[in-house]
């Protein structure tokens, strides 16, 4: 097995090291180690199932405020799409800042004082309105549309305590199976 290290901000992969290396086995977020030739600073360490771990680092120099994120990037893509990938790591953080506040201007506030039904009543309000926008509107009203469904989508975990990465688990695990044969799996539900 290896450890993957990889730069946190661009995805590039910056090499591999075999597990066991002197001073890669328990470093973690936040801790700085010399790799070929720089300084750099953890930002991350993340598990994956059957592989080697990842690290996620940054400069040593670059500021202590970004969230650890993966930011994988397939040569050619966007750099608009590469950046805005730990956007919704900081959105989730932002929406549970928010359900701990007592501002009362706060949209998002009002959503999680409404609770489950307010917050549902939204969510299919703004799949309806994605919907609509997909028969024929223009990608930017789709997009846009899209991004109204997953904050609703982000609030309404946070209104259940679940984080973004629970769903990206559940994904995860049905990834590689049909979906006729994933839906066929679960139990029917209790009427």
């Amino acid at each position: 097995m290896w450890y993957i290290v990889q730069h946190r901000l661009t995805g590039t992969v910056l090499g591999a090291v075999p597990q066991g290396t002197k001073g890669f086995d328990d470093i973690g977020p936040g801790a700085h180690l010399e790799y070929a030739t720089r300084s750099w600073r953890v930002r991350g360490r993340y598990s994956q199932v059957g592989e080697g771990p990842i690290l996620l680092l940054v400069d040593a120099a670059d500021g202590e405020d970004a969230p650890p994120e993966s930011t994988f990037q397939t040569p050619g893509e966007d750099e608009a799409v590469v950046a805005a990938r730990p956007f919704l790591s900081e959105l989730e953080q932002v929406i549970e800042a928010r359900k701990r506040s007592t501002a009362i201007r706060s949209y998002t506030r009002s959503l999680l004082d409404g609770g489950a039904h307010k917050i549902g009543e939204k969510l299919r309000e703004e799949a309806d309105e994605l919907g609509g926008a997909l028969a024929g509107e223009s990608e930017e009203q789709v997009a846009s549309e899209a991004a109204d469904v997953l904050f609703h989508l982000l609030v309404a975990l946070s209104a259940r305590d679940l984080a973004l990465s629970t769903v990206v688990a559940v994904l995860a695990k049905r990834f590689g199976i049909s979906g006729h044969v994933e839906k066929a799996s679960r139990a029917p539900a209790a009427r």
